[in-house]
Formats: C-alpha cells, sequence, structure tokens
C-alpha cells in the first residue's frame, strides 16, 4: 500500500516540478557519501563554542552575550591564530565534567555590524572524545548517518532499490512540504488572536531562523539529495523548537532533551518521521489555542459592550 502511495507521490511531485531532477540520483550516492566519512573517522581537534542548550544544523543567528559567549569571546580573540575549525556544543547540565559523549555542529564565526554572528552550513554532526577546558579544545569524530540502504532496509533486496528508495524520499518530502504549507496556514491564522506580547516574541524568533527550501532546483548545482533533504528537515526542526517555545511558553528545560535527542538521530527516515509527528501534534495544539484565544476576545468584547 506504501509503495503504491509513494508512486502515486511522485507522480505528484513530477507534476509540480520541483523534485523530479533531485530524484535522479543513484543510489550509490548514499555508499559515495558512507566512504568519504569513513575517510574522516580519525579525531580532528576544534575550538570550543559552549551553548546553553543544544543547537542543530544550519543554524545561523547572532550571538547573544551571555556569560558562556562573553567567555568564548574573551578566549577566541586570544587563541583565533591557532583556531582552524570551530564547534558549536551544549554539554549536559552544562557541565565541563559531561563533554565526552557531547554530539555538537561545526560551525563559523564571523563578525558583522559589530554583531558576531554563527553559521552552520551542513547537516554534519561532531561527538567530543575529549576536552580541555584550559586551551578550549576538543578531540571530536564525526557522527555519521546511516546509509539510506541501512534506514530503509532495501539492502539486501537488489532487485527494485533504487525505485524503493526513490519512492520513500519522495514521499516523506512531499508529506514534510504540506505540513510545512499547513504549518504556515494555521500559524498565520492563530498571530492574528493572539495576544501583542506573544506576537512580538513570536517575531523576535522568526528574524534569526532560516525557512526550508523545497524548491530543489534552487539549490547548487551538483548537491547531493540526501543533503538537500537533511537540510529541509533541520531547518524545519529549528522553527518547530524555537516556535514552540516563543507561542507556547515551553522553557529551555523541557526542550533541551528533545532537541538534543534530534540532533543525536542518525537516521534520516527517524529524524523525517520525528518531524511529522512533531509538526501534527503542534497543529493540534495551534488549533486548540485558536478555538480557546476566539472563545476570549469574544468574552472580552461581550463584557465591553
Amino acid at each position: 500500500a506504501r509503495t503504491t502511495k509513494a508512486k502515486k507521490l511522485i507522480s505528484d511531485l513530477e507534476g509540480a516540478g520541483d523534485v523530479t531532477e533531485a530524484l535522479k540520483a543513484t543510489s550509490t550516492t548514499a555508499k559515495k557519501t558512507r566512504k568519504s566519512k569513513a575517510a574522516s573517522q580519525k579525531p580532528v581537534n576544534m575550538y570550543v563554542l559552549k551553548f546553553n542548550t543544544p543547537i542543530l544544523p544550519f543554524a545561523k543567528f547572532p550571538l547573544t552575550h551571555n556569560r558562556y559567549i562573553q567567555e568564548f569571546v574573551k578566549m577566541y580573540e586570544e587563541d583565533k591564530d591557532k583556531v582552524d575549525r570551530i564547534i558549536g556544543v551544549h554539554y549536559p547540565q552544562n557541565n565541563n565534567s559531561h563533554a565526552v559523549g557531547a554530539v555538537g555542529i561545526e560551525i563559523m564565526v564571523s563578525k558583522k555590524n559589530n554583531m558576531t554572528i554563527i553559521e552552520s552550513t551542513e547537516s554534519s554532526r561532531f561527538k567530543v572524545e575529549e576536552y580541555d577546558p584550559v586551551s578550549n579544545f576538543a578531540k571530536v569524530v564525526p557522527v555519521e548517518d546511516v546509509t539510506l540502504d541501512e534506514a530503509f532496509g532495501t539492502g539486501n533486496n537488489k532487485s527494485g532499490l533504487e525505485l524503493n528508495q526513490k519512492d520513500l524520499l519522495a514521499s516523506e518530502l512531499f508529506e514534510l512540504k504540506n505540513l510545512w504549507f499547513t504549518y504556515n496556514k494555521k500559524i498565520n491564522q492563530l498571530l492574528m488572536i493572539l495576544p501583542q506580547e506573544v506576537v512580538n516574541r513570536y517575531d523576535m524568533v522568526m528574524k534569526s531562523l532560516q525557512p526550508p527550501l523545497f524548491d530543489i532546483n534552487k539549490y547548487p548545482e551538483g548537491a547531493e539529495y540526501v543533503e538537500i533533504f537533511n537540510e529541509i528537515i533541520f531547518k524545519m526542526a529549528h522553527y518547530y523548537f524555537a516556535v514552540f517555545q516563543a507561542i507556547f511558553s515551553k522553557d529551555n528545560d523541557g526542550m533541551r532533551p528533545m532537541i538534543y535527542s534530534f540532533i543525536q538521530t542518525r537516521d534520516p527516515l527517524h529524524r523525517s518521521r520525528k518531524m511529522v509527528n512533531l509538526y501534527e501534534e503542534m497543529h493540534q495544539i495551534i488549533d486548540k489555542k485558536s478555538v480557546s484565544y476566539t472563545h476570549l476576545r469574544a468574552h472580552e468584547t461581550k463584557a465591553n459592550l
């Protein structure tokens, strides 16, 4: 039933014209990616920027001047001639003794208009194997995603292997795209009735987020489809975690475990399924909030008559 559904989705996507080019990639792409990652398993040194909460790949935002950032900027200015690569990472409980095993992302640090900007440009994650708080350098190794063969369970099925992968990836992307459009419609309706202070908080959060781009033709030529797929999922995750906190007042302590679990997930298909479930849950919460605020507004209007 899923294969039949996926074939129909591919047909729909071909009509839309925004995914078919990417689906021409063969199943050897994942194998090449796997081999290239395997060659880089030797630990590398990265300078550490510690965050109060886990951050996800493809993040881009100005740094606020909290305690961790102030310490980093001061040390970085003194050490930057020795720094080649930087990892942004959250240590559980913000404790250096929990550094080993922590997962973070490689980031670039730049200055613009007297603001320090951090940016991640790929889905790679890295696990800390050693950390020296004196030098602020860590030895890290890449966190490898499982191959598409492993994710889809198609490794032993020689016949129709490529078709299965195309069907599943197209199905996932189509579902994510529909969820994204539904989210935008629902959130815009909710913003019209939310209290102004909540809307202001939402607007502040939006300034640091990059929306996912579903038009495959707008990605750089030669970009691997799996990387595009991952970028869309991680950017949707940015929106989910940030918006959920901004509008529904979920505190950082409650969100950290969810974000940390997400960044450690090594199966692209599982990450996609998590996003689908989280967005469906958020849609239901938005609907309930909309009804609640609509009733509240009606009651206030009636009281003022």
